[in-house]
């Protein structure tokens, strides 16, 4: 355990990262293991996974049109960059 205080001197010298970072870091992390889990089991119970893609899209696509408003995009530079 002699290295235990390196590795606390090596984690004080890194950049602290604001509070909203690390919990969206740790928020996507597991929206997206929950997501590669739950699209198994999906799978799984319905064994066409073209027709699961087709409710999935359609899911996303009627729940955007409708909470267009709430969704911010930043300015159409943002929206072409990233969309592109």
């Amino acid at each position: 355990l002699a290295s235990a205080p390196a590795c606390t001197r090596v984690l004080r010298r890194l950049p602290k990262m604001p509070l909203g970072l690390l919990g969206s870091a740790a928020f996507y992390l597991a929206s997206s293991a929950g997501m590669s889990i739950l699209n198994k089991l999906a799978v799984t119970a319905l064994p066409l996974p073209v027709t699961l893609v087709v409710i999935q899209m359609a899911f996303t696509t009627a729940t955007t049109l409708c909470g267009w408003r709430l969704i911010h995009i930043g300015s159409l530079r943002d929206s072409l960059r990233w969309g592109c």
